[in-house]
Parts: C-alpha cells; sequence; structure tokens
C-alpha cells in the first residue's frame, strides 16, 4: 500500500504562492518598462529643457531665429505713429534697439528682414537722423555708399514722408540675403491716393540685416501680386 504524502507536504505554502506570483509580475513588469521605457523618464517631448534646448539665435540682441520662408500673408504687426507715420513692430522679430532715431537689431527671419526693409523708408526719411548717420549705421559695410549721406527724401511727385505702408512682396530670401518690395499709399501732395513702391536689397551679417544703396522704387496702379500690410 502506497503511503499517501501528507497534504502540508505537496501543498505550496501561502508564502511560496506569493513570491512566485511577484516574480512573474516583475517579470512582466521588467517586459513593459523595457518596450515603452517608462513612466519615470520622460520621452520625446515630455523630456526636460537642457542647455541645448535653448532658442538659437544669430541676432546681436538676442531676437530668436524664425523661418526664412517667403511670407505669403501679413505676420501680426503692432503699430505705432511715430512722427506722424505709422511704424510697425513684430513680437520677436524686432526692431531690437533704437539709437537717436535709427533702428537696428532685426531676427534673423523673413519677418525681421521685412521690418529691416520697412525701417529703410522710416528712418531714412526721419527728420532726426542725419543722412551721414543713417548710412554708416544701417548701409551694409561693404557698400560702396558707406557713410555718404542719404539719398534725398523728396522728389518731384511726392515727400517720403507722406508714405503710409500698404503692403509687401519678397522677391527673394536666402540666409544671407534678401530682396523685398515695400508698397506704399501716399497721403498727401500732388499723388495723394496713388500707390509707389520701393525695393530693397538686405545683406544678413554680423548678427544683424543690413541695407544696401540698391534701392529702386516705382509707381503702381494696385496691390496685385502684394501682401496687404497696413495699420
Amino acid at each position: 500500500m502506497t503511503d499517501r504524502a501528507s497534504p502540508d507536504r505537496r501543498r505550496p505554502s501561502p508564502g511560496l504562492i506569493a513570491a512566485g506570483v511577484l516574480a512573474v509580475v516583475v517579470v512582466v513588469l521588467g517586459l513593459v518598462l523595457a518596450l515603452t521605457g517608462g513612466d519615470d523618464e520622460p520621452s520625446g517631448d515630455q523630456r526636460p529643457p537642457s542647455a541645448d534646448d535653448t532658442t538659437a539665435t544669430d541676432s546681436i540682441c538676442g531676437l530668436p531665429n524664425g523661418d526664412l520662408d517667403v511670407l505669403r500673408s501679413a505676420p501680426d504687426t503692432e503699430w505705432e505713429l511715430v512722427d506722424g507715420v505709422a511704424a510697425p513692430t513684430i513680437e520677436d522679430a524686432g526692431p531690437g534697439e533704437e539709437s537717436q532715431g535709427i533702428h537696428s537689431c532685426f531676427a534673423h527671419s523673413a519677418e525681421g528682414a521685412l521690418l529691416a526693409a520697412a525701417y529703410y523708408r522710416l528712418d531714412a526719411a526721419s527728420d532726426e537722423v542725419e543722412p551721414d548717420a543713417f548710412t554708416r549705421t544701417r548701409l551694409d559695410p561693404d557698400d560702396p555708399a558707406y557713410g555718404e549721406p542719404a539719398p534725398s527724401r523728396r522728389n518731384d511727385t511726392f515727400d517720403t514722408r507722406a508714405l503710409e505702408f500698404a503692403g509687401f512682396r519678397f522677391d527673394s530670401i536666402s540666409a544671407e540675403s534678401a530682396v523685398i518690395t515695400t508698397a506704399h499709399r501716399v497721403k498727401e501732395g500732388p499723388a495723394i491716393g496713388e500707390l509707389v513702391t520701393l525695393t530693397n536689397s538686405l545683406t544678413w551679417r554680423d548678427g544683424d540685416w543690413y541695407l544696401t544703396s540698391n534701392v529702386s522704387s516705382s509707381q503702381i496702379g494696385n496691390l496685385s501680386g502684394f501682401v496687404e500690410w497696413r495699420p
């Protein structure tokens, strides 16, 4: 007759069962953590910022870099009257500095280039700014007109101080240069109500957009081909 084993010898103790279950749970949890990375360490966009994550800037006054794509719609712009003329500012694009009526420090972005072109007209037309001071400050130092008096503010049709922004057009833009045409409506004089354009060539160097003396103007009948941009 076969001896029967004692029930206590065949039945695992409760402590042994609990230990086995815990071992299975640990193994499964380990697999889950290995596959998902766990919850304790953030991943992707959740990881904490490091020193390398700070916003990149090439600007002399710390304005952040931005897209260098052609602008096909008007950026969010604030307008402020300066000497009776509406002057634009764009958050994170400029102007970042102003000294003796001359605005400078524009972001390395399409918006920064647009503002640099806009302030060519505003600063060069300002009575506060000495013409040669403007060309020494805002013209590319390699430009042949660097340090020379700025062009006349007047012609037979309009005074550049009587122009109000109406729109813009990007003819080209890259990390090193841009060609931007701004459209303006004449506010007074014999050509009141007419539209004129100013085409500016800019270069990026030493942390800012600088202008060149390669500026041309023309009269247009409408804003076809331009993005409307006005106060």
